[in-house]
């Protein structure tokens, strides 16, 4: 019975005036204090009044608790064909996020200019390679040295490198101090051959 009573409540409602309605139901609103509550004194589930008003361009703003009009400024006109009598609306109108919504409008106010870098960048336009290029980024210390026993030697080091190197020896104990010397010398002779 309760199902019934709740249709026709409904029937009722949608035959009403949507802006009479808005003020009715906003009035209930402030009145018992929330939705519900003003749903449950009219007699209507919430989800079905939600439905009424959103299917005549109403939304339930939860800031001020009221059913209100949705704007025209949540639509974009977008015309895709280039052809001024093929427009469509797209509507942005779930974003309530103001930010999304200017990008979203940028992104669609400079979409040729958007394609035609695209295309210009496919076409290898810009002097940017169409085939990504890898860049190697190491962040691990590589000993890559030629097979061969180690020599003893003895060399003069400036003080403060020979200080500083014994503490990055110490941070990087895994190696051997005559790896990372070998390889420092290595990596400098390879840095600066052609000269």
């Amino acid at each position: 019975m309760q199902k019934n009573t709740n249709q026709s409540i409904a029937i009722k409602l949608e035959e009403m005036d949507i802006e009479d309605l808005a003020k009715y139901i906003n009035n209930s609103i402030k009145k018992y204090g929330s939705l519900k509550r003003a749903c449950d004194q009219v007699g209507v589930k919430k989800d079905m009044l939600k439905k009424i008003f959103s299917k005549n361009k109403y939304k339930y703003d939860e800031a001020s608790h009221e059913f209100v009009e949705n704007s025209s400024e949540n639509e974009i006109i977008v015309n895709p064909s280039g052809n001024d009598n093929a427009g469509g609306t797209l509507s942005i109108q779930s974003l309530q996020d103001p930010q999304a919504q200017d990008y979203l409008l940028q992104l669609i106010n400079n979409q040729s200019d958007i394609m035609k870098m695209l295309n210009e960048y496919r076409d290898g336009k810009l002097g940017i390679p169409s085939t990504p290029q890898i860049i190697e980024i190491k962040n691990f210390i590589e000993i890559d040295l030629p097979e061969s026993k180690n020599k003893k030697t003895s060399i003069w080091v400036n003080d403060k490198v020979w200080e500083d190197f014994k503490s990055f020896n110490k941070k990087h104990k895994e190696f051997s101090n005559a790896d990372l010397i070998s390889m420092a010398l290595k990596s400098y002779m390879e840095k600066y051959e052609g000269i």
